[in-house]
């Protein structure tokens, strides 16, 4: 993550009023000791002072939201970005902090405010003059570390803030959405930015949470200038048939809202979009270049290349390229988009059926717009057939398949949709008409080695999936994708010391992916010497997010070692992380059973088996 560039950042907070602000010194002294204990441990700096300028002594955008949110947590006080910037030292924060917490009187907006407040805070993070202020969308894990570094890129006049996720809470009445989670967002931002049209921006999931703020600031009579997509799909060709219909109880951020992304389906809106794309998946697009926001956004889209992998896009690399369009584009003038059309809208109410798990709503919205219309997308017709092989109707729906052939520009994404009904059908004239259109597919691009691997990987055709692999990544050698697939089809063969040879590199070149460092522990478990992993202990507890499957992989080889009391811990961890997960129970029925305490064990071990 790029350092914050403090001096490109205007806020409206003067050194001098901070200087002036006057606190109780003992409360004062408290909370300055533990900003600064937390700041010690972020920066890796014991001889960091109180004040010391946190930006200036290596503090990155990540770890200024994260205290942001660590400092409302711990003290009911909320900062902006570019106040947390403009104050900078644990000294003049906690004097801040303590003045904040001695104010009593309510605004007039308070009881909205501690509404919102519940949900998210807009934490502005660069002031400015022009018409169109950008408000960027926190994302699966509840921030939105990116608009600190990318507010620095634009122009100084260019207004920036965040979104900031606070809850795991899931709300509604069982049929939770971006929509309703937003709401009070919406009017947050309003009051913000009265009379000034947002540019709404989110990368990856956070560009559903910034369609659905979208259509809130539309209720209220303000729609947004324009949407702005990092490097995400508008995901019409997800199904999630009867999630709304699945009880959830998060462990925290990340679960609540990848679930309510599974329940909430892109809705159309009368605005225009700028979708930026990683070339990193270049095969992805020859379907559609717009990746599905053209259904989206009456007002049309515009997209354009960036030449980073997909966690790269809001990386230093990746804005670089992005902000000078950007502010072109957020400058453009606004012109009246369409509102979305009835067979649009027909197609919306389809996806959301499929949501709720009404096959027979979902059917027949589908078999309406296709009766005013036999020229609907791929997508549409690809939802038909998967809609009628969940009915029992095999012949129906491979004719919808069919149908969506005959539209679909580029087959190779369609059968990587269907491969698991074609294997679990039995379709053996299906399976080899698809082998034979796989193997004339020209690979032209690592992506496309990619996609032909996955779907050779799928038929267990190996020896070819390694051909793909091989081709592909030598075209490029750290592509995020065939790396994965690399390391899945190496376990599948157990070939464990080609697996440790290739992710002991991986892992130092991608060091915050879970899954390499994953792989590598069970490899290092298999061949009888986990002492090997047990290195990466600490980083792997000491995230404020652990991995799941990071830390059933390290229990284990913590296990095999003999560490069992350790290992005990790391699987409550896990049990904690993912509550909802079986194999957290298994591990530590197994270190229970190896500590001698049977009973616990045959607890831990009924509870895992009636998950």
């Amino acid at each position: 993550m790029a350092k914050c560039q403090g001096t490109n950042l205007r806020c409206g907070l003067q050194m001098s009023e901070v200087n002036a602000i006057s606190s109780t010194s003992g409360d004062a002294e408290a909370v300055e000791a533990e900003l600064l204990a937390t700041f010690r441990r972020s920066l890796g700096r014991p001889d960091f002072e109180a004040c010391d300028g946190f930006l200036d002594s290596g503090g990155d955008s990540l770890t200024v939201i994260e205290t942001i949110l660590h400092i409302e947590k711990s003290y009911g006080v909320t900062l902006s970005a570019a106040e947390f910037m403009a104050l900078d030292t644990a000294q003049s924060l906690a004097r801040h902090i303590v003045s904040r917490m001695h104010e009593h009187e309510p605004g007039p907006h308070a009881e909205h405010e501690a509404v919102t407040r519940q949900h998210t805070m807009l934490s502005v993070v660069q002031e400015g003059e022009r018409p169109h202020p950008l408000v960027c969308a926190y994302g699966l894990h509840g921030a939105a570390a990116y608009a600190i570094p990318l507010a620095g890129m634009l122009p100084s006049d260019q207004p920036v803030a965040a979104l900031q996720n606070r809850t795991i809470r899931v709300l509604g009445d069982g049929k939770p959405s971006f929509r309703e989670t937003e709401r009070n967002t919406a009017r947050s931002i309003l009051n913000e930015y009265a009379d000034r049209p947002c540019a709404l921006l989110g990368f990856s999931l956070g560009a559903h949470v910034a369609l659905a703020v979208g259509h809130e600031l539309a209720e209220c009579g303000s729609p947004p200038a324009l949407i702005v997509v990092l490097d995400d799909e508008a995901d019409l060709d997800r199904r999630q048939f009867g999630v709304l219909q699945q009880d959830i109880d998060p462990a925290n951020i990340a679960d609540a809202n990848g679930y309510i992304a599974k329940c909430s389906p892109a809705e159309p809106i009368a605005t225009r979009l700028v979708y930026f794309r990683s070339t990193d998946n270049d095969a992805y697009y020859r379907s559609d270049p717009t990746s599905g926001w053209g259904e989206i956004a009456t007002g049309g889209v515009r997209y354009f290349d960036v030449s980073a992998s997909h966690h790269e896009i809001v990386q230093e690399c990746g804005l670089h390229q992005i902000a000078s369009r950007l502010s072109e584009e957020i400058a453009a003038p606004c012109q009246n988009a369409p509102r979305p059309g009835e067979a649009q809208i027909l197609r919306f109410e389809a996806r959301r059926a499929s949501r709720e798990g009404n096959l027979a709503k979902e059917l027949e919205c589908l078999n309406r717009v296709i009766e005013k219309d036999k020229e609907q997308p791929a997508w549409l017709y690809a939802n038909l057939a998967e809609a009628l092989f969940q009915k029992g109707e095999t012949s129906a729906a491979l004719s919808a398949l069919s149908k969506a052939r005959f539209q679909e520009k580029w087959q190779l994404t369609l059968d990587l949709r269907f491969l698991g009904e074609i294997k679990r059908r039995g379709l053996k004239a299906e399976r080899e008409e698809l082998l034979r259109r796989l193997s004339a597919v020209a690979s032209d691009h690592p992506s496309v080695h990619e996609q032909k691997a996955l779907a050779y990987f799928e038929f267990d055709h190996l020896k070819e999936c390694q051909l793909e692999l091989s081709a592909g990544l030598a075209m490029q050698p750290w592509h995020p994708g065939l790396s994965r697939l690399l390391v899945r089809y190496l376990r599948r063969i157990k070939d464990w010391p080609e697996l440790i040879h290739v992710t002991e590199r991986l892992v130092e070149h991608f060091p915050n992916a879970a899954v390499f460092r994953t792989a590598l522990i069970a490899a290092y478990t298999e061949i009888g010497s986990p002492y090997h992993a047990v290195r990466f202990h600490d980083a792997i507890v000491s995230k404020v997010r652990p991995d799941f499957d990071e830390l059933i992989a390290l229990g284990n080889a913590m296990f095999r070692c003999g560490c069992i009391a350790a290992a005990l811990e790391v699987a409550e961890l896990a049990a904690r992380t993912q509550p909802s997960r079986p194999g957290a129970q298994f591990l530590r029925a197994e270190c229970l059973d190896g500590l001698g305490l049977l009973a616990e064990a045959a607890a831990a071990r009924k509870h895992a088996n009636d998950m």
